[in-house]
Formats: C-alpha cells, sequence, structure tokens
C-alpha cells in the first residue's frame, strides 16, 4: 500500500471537514511521536477570524470588534481612543524571530511551516501574553495529566470602556477538548481555569471570547475579545 505524504493527508483532513497540521517532532522522556493539531472546520473558522492571515508564526493573538447600537457592522478604537468604522487589527504575543520564521518558511512541512506554537519545558513552565486587548497567562505543571493553568483578564485600556458583568465568558481547548464557561463576572475578575489529562503527543488550540458592554463620548455598543493560544507540552 502506498503512503501518503503529510500533504496528501492534510488534503484529506480537509476534505473530512478536520484540520490536520503535523507539526516539527518534539522528542519528549521516551517518546518520539510527532505533535499533531486536528481543528474541525469551525475551530478553524474562528482561528482565521482572529487572525486575519497574519501572525502565523506567534503562538497568541487577540482581536476586539465593538457592535455599536443603532449601527451596523463592526467598529473598533483608533490609537486617541475615537471610535471608527472597520475591523481591527489583530495583536500577535509569543512570535519567532525573523531567523526562525525563514526557517519555517523553507521547510517542507507545508502546514507546520506557519503555525506558530509555544512549547512548554520545565525550564519554560509558564506562558505570558499582554496586549491593548487582554492579559494572558498559561502555566504548565509536571504533575500526574499534564495540566495547564490558565488566567485571561481585560486590558486597563479595554476596562476603560467596559462596564458591568460579561455578557459571554468561555473558552474551549482542542483536542481532547477542556471547556470554560463563566459569563456574569465584572470586568476587574481574573478569570482562572486549568485543563488535565495531556500528553506530550499533542499540539493544543485553546480559544476564548468573552464580551461586555461597552460604551464611549456619544456612542455605547458591546465589545467583544477572541484571542487563541496554540502549545504543546515537552519534557525538553
Amino acid at each position: 500500500m502506498k503512503r501518503l505524504s503529510r500533504y496528501a493527508l492534510t488534503v484529506v483532513a480537509l476534505m473530512a471537514g478536520t484540520l490536520l497540521i503535523p507539526a516539527p517532532m518534539v522528542l519528549a522522556a521516551g517518546d518520539s511521536s510527532p505533535v499533531e493539531l486536528q481543528l474541525t472546520q469551525e475551530q478553524e473558522s474562528k482561528y482565521q477570524e482572529i487572525r486575519k492571515g497574519g501572525g502565523a508564526n506567534c503562538a497568541s493573538s487577540s482581536v476586539v470588534s465593538i457592535k455599536v447600537d443603532g449601527k451596523d457592522g463592526d467598529y473598533t478604537l483608533d490609537r486617541e481612543g475615537r471610535l471608527k468604522k472597520g475591523p481591527a487589527e489583530p495583536q500577535f504575543s509569543g512570535c519567532e524571530d525573523q531567523e526562525q520564521v525563514k526557517k519555517n518558511k523553507s521547510s517542507p512541512t507545508l502546514l507546520a511551516a506557519t503555525f506558530g506554537t509555544f512549547y512548554f519545558g520545565p525550564n519554560r513552565p509558564s506562558f505570558y501574553a499582554s496586549d491593548t486587548n487582554s492579559q494572558f497567562w498559561a502555566q504548565q505543571s509536571y504533575a500526574a495529566g499534564l495540566p495547564t493553568s490558565y488566567r485571561w483578564a481585560p486590558s486597563a485600556y479595554l476596562k476603560s470602556i467596559i462596564y458591568g458583568e460579561a455578557l459571554t465568558a468561555y473558552a474551549f481547548k482542542s483536542p481532547a477538548n477542556c471547556g470554560y464557561n463563566k459569563a456574569g463576572q465584572n470586568e476587574d475578575y481574573i478569570f482562572h481555569w486549568s485543563c488535565g489529562s495531556q500528553s506530550t503527543s499533542s499540539m493544543y488550540y485553546l480559544y476564548g471570547e468573552w464580551a461586555f458592554r461597552a460604551a464611549g463620548p456619544g456612542w455605547s455598543g458591546t465589545a467583544t475579545v477572541k484571542w487563541d493560544f496554540n502549545y504543546a507540552i515537552t519534557y525538553v
């Protein structure tokens, strides 16, 4: 039987409704299995919606969109904090340097070459991302089940326009889906949760979506923050 190439496997996975993204091999203690990420078409759509075709070499991203009461379409804030019509630009964190990007682009693994990932290790047990949209923390444990703890909070910039309890506050992790849903907390709350039953033979995709009422001079509406984080766990 002829063995399919990684490219052919990717095409087959896309036709089946699941995106299979191979990544560079990570050698763990006694494990040489390749790390892979599987996203459904819906999850892949969320990934593309947040990143808007950019940040492919970055482990984390976030974007804010504002729906203004009584107006159609998406709005955002300019650098002076004034409301303007149009989609917001995503913010990226955990990006590889340019030399690594060049190496990735020359990689024979088609999709893995452009999929940024943070690799936890004994000397890299934590990840932190902070931008004008939000703050995100991830802490890796090497206890049984390799649990990862997460924390998320809106940025000071975002807190200047949002108010009240979160209308939406949920996250999911794929594969081995681990969900979180805690709407009803106010903008000063630091949302926190954890996911276990993980391994060194998988790549994980974490997606979050938070929404709050928002207001500024002459307008009111709803601000929604969407963010994601790609990671894998190693012993090296």
